[in-house]
């Protein structure tokens, strides 16, 4: 975290002590972001209502000093500009909450986490780099593509030094959309009764009767 993002935000905030940080060691590198569970069967990542829902959680980690996330591939020219595609940005959001909600990856041991969130409208989403492929799922157009995730940390001194790693995690994502889609109802037609006639008692009136 920094500038404006070491603010920290959320409940139960109570169980993020120090003492249960993540501490980088100098010849491991632990404490990998992952994608958030699904909650009450709904997945965290997904595609709603016209826009592209994302969720990702990294351990809180002692003497961690930055956290920058892409969709896609930082590099793409042009990229870094586009705000909508990366964290810090306009449709990005991050809290720290405590773990055991359901979001938690099921291999942290750590009391709390970083929670990314992003709702980028699937227009602007767009613009962030994708890979399109027809033949993936047949019947299907999907879009494949990385979430980019990028720490820097301290390590303890060497020789009296600060050390600073900078480490990239790739998740990979894939959106698929149907090409078509099937409707089928039945349908019952009722036709109007026609009207029928006949003469069943004829009577013949002579003049002057």
């Amino acid at each position: 975290m920094y500038g404006s993002n070491c603010a920290i935000n959320g409940t139960d905030l109570q169980q993020c002590s120090y003492a249960t940080f993540g501490v980088p060691q100098n010849l491991a590198t632990n404490f990998p972001p992952l994608i958030a569970r699904s909650v009450n069967g709904i997945p965290s990542n997904r595609y709603d209502n016209n826009r592209l829902i994302l969720n990702v959680e990294s351990p809180l980690v002692a003497r961690r000093t930055r956290t920058e996330m892409f969709l896609g591939n930082p590099s793409t020219v042009g990229y870094p500009g586009n705000n909508g595609c990366r964290y810090p940005g306009f449709f990005w959001n991050k809290e720290v909450k405590a773990a055991g909600n359901g979001f938690t990856p099921a291999n942290d041991s750590l009391s709390c986490v970083e929670a990314y969130t992003a709702a980028i409208p699937w227009g602007t989403a767009l613009q962030c780099g994708w890979n399109q492929d027809n033949t993936i799922k047949p019947g299907f157009t999907t879009y494949r593509s990385v979430i980019t995730v990028q720490h820097t940390e301290q390590l303890p001194g060497l020789r009296g030094a600060v050390v600073e790693r900078n480490l990239q995690h790739i998740i990979p994502i894939q959106v698929a959309f149907p090409k078509s889609v099937v409707v089928s109802t039945n349908i019952s037609v009722f036709s109007f009764v026609n009207l029928q006639a006949a003469i069943v008692a004829p009577k013949v009136m002579l003049p002057g009767q």
